[in-house]
């Protein structure tokens, strides 16, 4: 069960309960005593008899004064604080994260190290530390270790989703509330890094330009060079400018511009055509066929009217001769 998940805390002593239960059973019991030790001699009941009876119901008044164990108590939440926490992941280390989106990388670990780490649980509860993904937050990934002041936490991740690091008491099979290694809201998010492209074909007026925006999904360990180009087939009155563009894990998940622009042509008709990307990364996560990026269409907007135009109007004809018009 996730740690936490609305337990009340409850304190109370481990014989309380017992003696209360074992105090009233006795008190029930004296009637019999005194019946039985004290009442006249009946003909088939010997006095011996009596007593001995009555030290049997003594005995059972005094098994019942025994304490019962105390029930399972939720802990406390654990007093904890950190000097310092870094992870690694893919190769890249951050120190102090907070909110991060990283790409999911197959094989590679999560790694949290946490120095300076102060914990404290009451009672018998022992401190403990789990990796939990926040969609499905009563699965424990992994479990860290506490050495001293400092801790480690190492997940491999499988999936993508939003993954937290979490301290907590454990007492048995009980857990106190968990506080975020990270800090409030503290998570990483893994998402299968991409290049994002519009949906919508982009219109485009004949003799004049529109433009379309791309962004990586996630950070890369390395830069990230995004071609694109006119696939063939296409109305080759559709251009297009300002490829290629380069990201890096600084400005990654800035959205950068390309230009497709229609030239003017005789004819009437609205052209189209497709525009395809591709990247290439020393991120083998966005390196050549290992991702797969959409293609962008456009629609060219003709300004040509169809129509026949007449020149010459009014036309001026005199008598006995002629005159043109086109």
């Amino acid at each position: 069960m996730f740690p936490g998940a609305g337990r009340r805390i409850v304190s109370e002593t481990t014989t309380a309960p017992g003696v209360r239960r074992g105090i009233g059973s006795a008190l029930a019991l004296l009637p019999l005593l005194v019946c039985c030790g004290l009442a006249p001699p009946a003909p088939a009941f010997t006095r011996r008899t009596r007593w001995a009876v009555g030290v049997l119901a003594l005995l059972a008044g005094f098994a019942v004064l025994a304490p019962t164990p105390a029930e399972a108590q939720t802990p406390s939440a654990p007093t904890f604080s950190t000097t310092r926490t870094n992870l690694s992941y893919n190769s890249v280390a951050y120190a102090n994260p907070s909110v991060l989106t990283l790409n999911l990388s197959s094989g590679s670990n999560m790694d949290f190290v946490i120095f300076g780490v102060s914990m404290s649980c009451t009672g018998s509860a022992t401190r403990e530390i789990g990796f939990y993904k926040s969609d499905a937050l009563t699965t424990k990934l992994g479990t860290g270790d506490i050495t001293g002041t400092n801790a480690a936490l190492t997940y491999a991740p499988t999936s993508a989703g939003e993954y937290r690091a979490l301290a907590y008491c454990k007492s048995g099979t009980t857990y106190s509330t968990a506080v975020n290694i990270m800090g409030s809201g503290g998570r990483v998010t893994l998402t299968v890094p991409t290049v994002t492209v519009p949906t919508s074909p982009l219109g485009v007026s004949e003799g004049s330009s529109n433009t379309y925006t791309l962004v990586l999904t996630a950070q890369p360990s390395s830069n990230v060079t995004v071609t694109a180009t006119r696939k063939t087939g296409g109305d080759t009155d559709l251009g297009l400018s300002g490829s290629p563009l380069t990201f890096s894990n600084t400005n990654w998940d800035t959205a950068q511009t390309l230009t497709v622009s229609a030239a003017e042509d005789g004819d009437t008709s609205n052209g189209s055509a497709t525009f395809q990307h591709s990247a290439s990364s020393g991120d083998s996560s966005y390196d050549g066929a290992s991702i797969t990026i959409s293609e962008l269409v456009a629609n060219e907007v003709d300004n040509d009217t169809p129509g026949v135009a007449v020149t010459g109007s009014p036309l001026g004809v005199n008598e006995g001769s002629s005159n043109t018009y086109t």
